[in-house]
């Protein structure tokens, strides 16, 4: 599952300024499953400014950042460095995901929709090195104050 999800009539909320350290999944907002008064799985609110890094190969590793049915969303300005197959960094899916907005990330993986979501993504730079995000890791590392990882 992801390290932070939200969905079911879950609306406008905000993730950002965190740092992810190998989640098989990192943030998700929405779920694909419908149930019984569900009047959307999410809708609105942001990731911005996270700094998520995969660095092992792990049988469940997926996309760093995934919008399930979650129409509204903005993701801007994260850095993703995935070191494992999985293709997308960062992915839209289902078409009631709509009027997205993709912007400013640094990936190293794609950035592309999945069964029928749309988004605009603009100004991404999809070959971030390694070294950029362990540099950018350490910088938000010592803003959080973060002395040791276990």
């Amino acid at each position: 599952q992801y390290a932070v999800h939200f969905w079911i009539n879950s609306k406008d909320n905000v993730v950002a300024d965190n740092l992810f350290i190998n989640n098989d999944r990192h943030i998700g907002f929405g779920l694909s499953h419908q149930k019984k008064n569900v009047k959307h799985n999410h809708s609105g609110g942001a990731i911005r400014n996270n700094v998520i890094l995969h660095a092992k190969t792990t049988p469940f590793a997926d996309t760093g950042i995934a919008l399930e049915q979650s129409p509204n969303t903005l993701i801007e300005n994260n850095i993703i460095y995935l070191n494992h197959n999985y293709p997308r960094a960062i992915e839209y899916r289902f078409p009631e995901t709509s009027n997205v907005v993709i912007k400013n990330n640094q990936v190293n993986k794609q950035i592309s929709s999945r069964d029928g979501g749309t988004a605009d993504v603009a100004q991404n730079e999809l070959s971030v090195s390694e070294e950029v995000s362990l540099a950018a890791f350490s910088k938000k590392a010592v803003e959080l104050h973060i002395t040791s990882i276990y």
